[in-house]
Parts: C-alpha cells; structure tokens; sequence
C-alpha cells in the first residue's frame, strides 16, 4: 500500500486517542460544529407503521442493516443536503453513516447537522475512529450508548477547510478500493457457507454411499432419501424433552453458569465467552444440568435466523458442570440414535426450515415449544450409517471451516486497514493534501 508523508510540524492535541495533529489545526466543541437532532415523531415510525404507509421515503433506526433503513414510508420529515446519522443504543451504538435527501428518524438514532462551517463529511469520517475508541473504554458488562450530553462533551479537530474537503475526498477513494475487497472476501466467505451447508444437506438427506435406490418420504422436508431410510418423528428418539431454568443472575458471579442461546452461533457452534451465573437450588440444578451428548435448541429469539439453531452437548462443555436457560430446550436422545447425527438434521437447511415454519410470533419473538421440536420429521438411516455420515461430515466441515477461518481473519485485517487509514488521514498522521484523488 503507498505510504503519504507527514505534516513538516505538529503540536499535541490534548486528545487521547488522537495524538499530536498538524501546527496549524484547530480544535472546537463537537456542539459548536453541529446541531443534534433527534427523531420528530420518533415513536410513530413502528415497523407496524411503514407497512401500513408503504412509500419511497427512508426511515432510519437504530439497527445497522440496510444501512440503517427500517423501511420505506409515504411522508418524510427531513430534507437536507447532507448530514451524519448516527445509532445510539445497543449492540451497534455508536455507528455513524453518511445520509441527505428526504427521510424520516425512528428511534434509537440522531442526526448531526453541520451549523455551515465545516465540511460535514470530513467529520463523519473523523467520527469513525473515535466511536471505535469510545466503545473500546466501555466495560463488558454496559450496554453501549450515545447520549446528547455525550456529545456536547466532544473536542474535535477543525483542519482548514480547504483540508477537509481534500482529506474526504481522498478517504472517499480510499475506502471504495478497500470495501471491494472487503465486499469480494465477504462474498467468498458466503459461498463457502452456501457450500457447508449443502454438504451438510447431503449427508442427512442422502448420505454418501451412492448408489441406491431413492423413495419419497411421507412428508416434503427431506425430500427424496435412500429406500433404506425411515421418517420418524423426533419424538420417538428422545428421552428427555425440556426447557432450562429461569434462576436469577448471581451478582457475585459464583453460582452455576447457564449457557444462553448467545452463546450458540447461527450454525450450531459453542461461543462461550462471558457466560451467566446463577444461583439454582439443588434440585433445579440436577434437573438441568448438561451432559455430553445433549441437543440445545434455541426456543425464543426475535430474529428468524436464530430461531431453532442448535448446538451439541460436547465433553468440554458437559466438564463446566452448566445448566441451560428456559429460553432453549434441551433434547436427550434414545441409545439408538447418534446425537451428532441429529444435531447436523436440525442445522440443516431442511430441518431448520421445519423449525422456522412451525414457529408462532408472540411479542415480536418466535416461539417454538417442546412439543412443536417434538413434532418434526428426522430422516433416520441404521446406526451404523449414522456414524458413518458423522465422520464425514466431520471432515468435510472441518475443512470448510478452517478455509472460511483464513478469509474471515482476512476479512478483519481489512477492515482493521480501513480504521487505520481514516485515523490516519483525520488526524494528520498522513499528508493527503496532494494525493487527489490518486491511491
């Protein structure tokens, strides 16, 4: 990558995370550079409300998908050129995007709107590297948040003018070079997903030994599998059915940990990382504890895509001596049936897909009960075909996993990339008055 030289002198900040900046910059209070504003009528734009009033104006939330785009109405409340959309509560506070036109705010988001001294997408590039900074000082334990008060405590770098036009227009560049690579890796990555989970789809609706004869199950979840194979209803393979426990959270952090669906990826792998503790009574305790070879399967969730994932109780696990929470059900299986087997058909596309269409919505959660977990249809081969598809699932997602592994770590060396330019560029670490638009 080229390197750009620095300014010829520099004067401290007095800013942390910034460092020494340019002789010749300036600072100010955030405030005395923009207006905050938030949302007129906030409250009114529900998701019920945008598909009652469906239209072709924006309305921009807290959530970070779509770039911030709930939906789209038949009104709008805002009309500007340009300004700074920011989030302000939960996992992706803090995250600023660069909006104008006509549009409405939702909640859980602001608006900053340049007073007319500054160039307001310099800024929105500056605030990049410091909300990083910001969310890195919060603890663990907080949820992020961004409050105007925050805000009007902000000092700010004020470069020239002329300064902050050219240091956004080079980091406009720049940024577009580096998100298509960014977007291309990401794209491998997806496909390599799409591929597991073929794989994966194979094995437990076909195996791999080839060959044989094909029938049609009785129901249009597995469709087609080996003429050898049975249907049978989950039901018939468990021992144990059962939701976890509701046990309150110990504030000294000594009781028995209890795995929640967060510590569950999408695709069924264990992300433990902070688990609870609570306090159970003995009973409680012995009734939900884990043990190696129990199925987890996430009950409750507001998002389709973690509604019936599931995980697999491993040795590992079963040594913490853990419990499970009330919003997963835990699955113990008949001697007769392979756990990881099972634990593959409900990761599938097909088994989750029986999952997701017996969900009921409550609340703006999914719901699925023991019974409805029950209720679903397994293709089963001989236990000795089980164990064989095992093994080669085994292996085949293993290596997928460790491809996806390097583009992933990839992913986040570019990325990491992208943050240290802009800082560099905002700050005045590097001197991009005369790259133009050149990289």
């Amino acid at each position: 990558m080229k390197r750009y030289p620095a300014y010829s002198n520099y004067k401290d900040s007095g800013i942390p995370w910034v460092g020494p900046i340019p002789q010749h910059w300036g600072k100010a209070r955030l405030k005395a550079l923009f207006a905050f504003v938030k949302g007129r009528n906030a409250s009114l734009y529900t998701r019920e409300f945008i598909g009652e009033n469906p239209g072709g104006y924006p309305v921009y939330s807290g959530q970070t998908a779509d770039r911030g785009v709930m939906g789209k109405v038949n009104r709008y409340e805002y009309d500007i050129p340009s300004g700074i959309f920011v989030t302000t509560v939960g996992a992706k506070a803090m995250t600023p995007m660069y909006i104008g036109g006509k549009f409405c705010l939702s909640q859980n988001c602001l608006l900053l709107v340049s007073r007319g001294q500054v160039y307001d997408k310099y800024y929105y590039y500056y605030l990049l590297p410091m909300f990083h900074f910001e969310r890195a000082n919060i603890p663990d334990h907080m949820q992020p948040s961004l409050r105007i008060s925050d805000l009007n405590r902000y000092t700010v770098l004020v470069p020239p003018l002329r300064e902050q036009r050219a240091i956004a227009q080079f980091l406009d560049k720049k940024t577009e070079a580096v998100d298509a690579l960014i977007a291309a890796k990401a794209r491998l990555d997806e496909l390599w997903a799409q591929y597991r989970q073929a794989v994966v789809c194979r094995g437990v609706t076909q195996g791999f030994a080839g060959g044989g004869h094909l029938k049609g199950s009785p129901t249009e979840w597995p469709g087609e599998i080996p003429a050898h194979w049975q249907v049978k209803k989950l039901a018939h393979l468990l021992v144990r059915n059962e939701g976890g426990t509701w046990g309150e959270e110990d504030p000294e952090g000594v009781g028995t940990i209890v795995l929640r669906s967060t510590e569950i990826s999408p695709d069924g792998c264990w992300q433990i990382t902070d688990p609870a503790r609570c306090r159970l009574e003995s009973g409680e305790y012995r009734r939900c504890l884990l043990r190696a070879g129990d199925l987890l399967v996430t009950k409750s969730s507001g998002s389709a895509r973690h509604i019936g994932k599931a995980a697999l109780v491993d040795k590992e696990v079963a040594a913490m001596n853990c419990a499970f929470s009330n919003f997963m059900q835990r699955l113990r299986l008949t001697s007769g049936v392979h756990p990881k087997y099972i634990f593959y058909w409900l990761n599938s596309g097909p088994g989750r897909s029986q999952l997701r269409c017996l969900a009921s919505a409550s609340t703006g959660l999914k719901n699925l009960s023991g019974a409805v977990i029950a209720a679903i249809k397994v293709p089963l081969p001989p236990l000795e075909e089980q164990h064989a598809i095992v093994r080669r699932l085994d292996r085949e997602t293993a290596r997928i996993d460790a491809l996806r592994a390097k583009i992933q770590a990839g992913l986040e060396r570019l990325e990491h990339y992208r943050l240290s330019a802009i800082a560099e560029a905002v700050t005045g670490k590097t001197d991009v008055r005369t790259a133009g638009t050149a990289l």
